[in-house]
């Protein structure tokens, strides 16, 4: 049986049906963070909370929880797995507001069209693209 680390995402491709049951303990202790370096700027790291939250990526802070990925560099993007679409949907972030200088801070792959802030489940994996190093920490 494979062992995927904390805050690492993986694919899951069976050949038939089949029924998983992921079972394991918090990565981080209460009043302390994990952090994740994603050094390269532009590399895709395929990454998933090491803290069982759900909720926008951007909710929480380094010490008292929440998916925390405050920070980012600008131009970074998030793809995220759209079960419905059978695609990826893109989000980038840009708090310079994007192509258009618009107040919004996610837009879609253009960098233009404003979108939501990401959301994800617990142990739901995604892809982060830094613009630029820069390290995710979250907390409990």
């Amino acid at each position: 049986m494979p062992m995927v680390k904390p805050g690492v995402g993986f694919f899951l491709v069976p050949n038939s049906p089949i029924t998983n049951i992921f079972a394991g303990t918090i990565a981080v202790n209460v009043g302390t963070s994990n952090q994740m370096a994603l050094t390269s700027g532009g590399s895709y790291y395929m990454v998933a909370s090491a803290v069982p939250y759900t909720g926008f990526v951007t909710n929480g802070n380094n010490s008292t929880g929440g998916a925390n990925l405050n920070g980012l560099p600008n131009g970074s993007a998030v793809y995220q797995w759209n079960s419905e679409l059978q695609k990826f949907t893109t989000s980038v972030f840009d708090a310079s507001g994007g192509n258009n200088s618009l107040p919004d801070v996610w837009f879609q792959g253009d960098d233009t069209t404003p979108a939501p802030c990401p959301q994800i489940n617990v142990g739901e994996g995604i892809f982060v693209v830094p613009n630029a190093s820069y390290t995710w920490t979250t907390g409990l």
